[in-house]
């Protein structure tokens, strides 16, 4: 018996008897052992039967058939290319009776027989084809080709179907090895990537702190040229950490202090009066830094201080040295 048959017996009809009536999910095929397939009779739940078809026919063969739903998986290998090992191929699906006929008269209840000895022949010509990291492309291969053998086949009607494809567990090492080196491989990579952002980044900094540098060199060579020796607290100023009021006491602290020191200078005879002239004008000629009042009070003290080192020059000449 095969799959799909449950029961095959002779069978005659009388004038009394009743039509066969199949069992839910089940058909009833009548036919002359003479006649085959020609003036067969199919009986199921979908069709009314009548007594006179029966006993015109003459059958004296009543096979029984289920039409229930079956499912299967077959296993196969195939072997890969230059290595030895092999890849698990296991096809699952599931199938009915789709033409009853077909099924018993010409495939001999061997449908699906006939089907896994096709897909064993397909895998057989894919040996030796795949290498051990071409699972995939390989059930792809098998899912397209199995398809075609399945559509070909009139008896059954096939649904559901699965095709997995596994390497064996030597070749599964391989595979995770080469995982493995990719994984450390890619890490290397991305650690000279993020080592390269770094010293992008650094010499961005670099760059902006030497480009900020060179502007303050640029900024403090502009204030030496107009403000000369005040250039640095000129620069505070001008940066806002200095205000205006303090700026300017601070510089007139400052020439009053240089003022003093040139006038101690002259007292001792270390200068010329055509020098002392020339450094005390340059020191209190035209200030950009101290206003007019400050200027011509400054300039009575010096005229003042100078006269009473004149006067002193002349008692000491006239009289005797002290």
């Amino acid at each position: 018996m095969s799959e799909f048959m449950i029961s095959k017996e002779k069978f005659s009809f009388g004038i009394l008897d009743r039509a066969p009536v199949p069992d839910e999910n089940q058909c009833i095929l009548l036919y002359r052992d003479k006649d085959g397939e020609n003036g067969s009779y199919l009986i199921d739940n979908y069709k009314k039967v009548y007594t006179s078809d029966i006993r015109r026919g003459k059958y004296n063969v009543k096979v029984v058939f289920s039409l229930s739903t079956k499912t299967n998986s077959y296993p196969f290998h195939v072997a890969m290319k230059n290595n030895g090992f092999y890849f698990n191929v296991n096809i699952s699906m599931s199938y009915t009776l789709k033409d009853i006929r077909n099924y018993y008269f010409k495939d001999g209840t061997d449908s699906i027989q006939l089907v896994v000895r096709e897909m064993r022949s397909l895998l057989n010509k894919q040996d030796g084809c795949w290498g051990v990291q071409q699972g995939n492309d390989l059930k792809k291969e098998i899912e397209q080709s199995v398809e075609d053998i399945l559509y070909r086949n009139i008896s059954l009607k096939f649904f559901d179907i699965v095709v997995n494809v596994q390497p064996d567990e030597n070749a599964k090492k391989i595979i995770e090895s080469d995982i493995n080196k990719d994984i450390v491989i890619r890490e290397q990579e991305n650690d000279a990537i993020v080592k390269v952002d770094k010293n992008e980044k650094q010499k961005e900094i670099l760059q902006s702190e030497y480009h900020v540098h060179e502007v303050k060199a640029q900024q403090l060579q502009k204030a030496a040229e107009a403000f000369g020796p005040l250039a640095p607290i000129a620069m505070e100023y001008l940066s806002g950490k200095m205000s205006g009021e303090d700026l300017y006491k601070y510089i007139e602290e400052k020439r009053e202090k240089d003022l003093g020191i040139l006038l101690q200078v002259r007292r001792e005879d270390f200068l010329t009066d055509q020098k002392f002239q020339n450094d005390l004008s340059k020191m209190i000629g035209k200030g950009d830094f101290m206003n007019p009042e400050a200027q011509t009070r400054l300039q009575d003290n010096v005229s003042g201080q100078i006269e009473e080192k004149t006067q002193e020059e002349v008692d000491v000449k006239d009289g005797d040295f002290l």
